[in-house]
């Protein structure tokens, strides 16, 4: 009985890593005639996770990710402006909610189409961004149109990672990017209607 008490107690152990870096995420309202979609992680990945599967092309999303030629040649240094904590996974926000972040008159000044930003040194930027191994950011993501929402994220082994957040209704979302593994991050957004967002990249000291 003791060595079955061992094994649930280490099962319990392993699996908290993950819950501060990657918080449960509701899928968002369903829209009528929809399919529905499984949740899939958005990282962190670790090596004693079961392998998750990639959704095929027809779940949706396009089967690549978005043409963005290479990284930066110099890596950002690690943000030392800390992080919005208050902020929700998959958190809706109003232009007004957005506005009155730290930094957040930059945030809703140049709003167009499917994008998204990153919180870096205490200001909304469009990257490139840094944070250390570990380490959380703060990215807000503007919703132009009533569509379907995907995030995409390429590890630097290339490992691709999608994730469906739902039907979305045009505003602010808020996501949480994790720093799970070292190196460059490129981190994007696709919409049915819209397409690709814009790409951020985000180096992990």
């Amino acid at each position: 009985m003791a060595f079955a008490v061992l094994i649930s107690v280490a099962a319990i152990c392993t699996a908290q890593p993950n819950d501060w870096l990657n918080p449960p995420m509701p899928n968002g309202p369903t829209y009528p005639g929809e399919p529905s979609y499984s949740p899939y992680p958005s990282g962190p990945i670790y090596p004693d996770d079961p392998p998750y599967p990639v959704p095929s092309p027809t779940s949706g999303h396009p089967s690549t990710g978005p043409c963005a030629g290479s990284h930066p040649t110099t890596q950002p240094s690690a943000s030392t402006g800390g992080t919005i904590s208050y902020l929700s996974q998959g958190e809706s926000l109003t232009k007004s909610e957005a506005s009155n972040l730290p930094g957040g008159s930059t945030l809703v000044s140049h709003i167009s189409g499917l994008q998204q930003q990153i919180y870096f040194n205490r200001m909304w930027s469009f990257g490139p961004a840094g944070v250390y191994y570990g380490q959380r950011a703060n990215t807000i993501i503007y919703n132009d149109q009533s569509q379907s929402i995907w995030s995409y994220e390429k590890y630097p082994s290339g490992y691709n990672v999608w994730q469906h957040w739902g039907y979305w209704y045009p505003g602010f979302h808020h996501a949480w990017f994790g720093g799970d593994a070292r190196g460059w991050h490129q981190i994007a957004i696709w919409g049915s209607r819209s397409g690709w967002s814009n790409v951020i990249w985000i180096y992990v000291w």
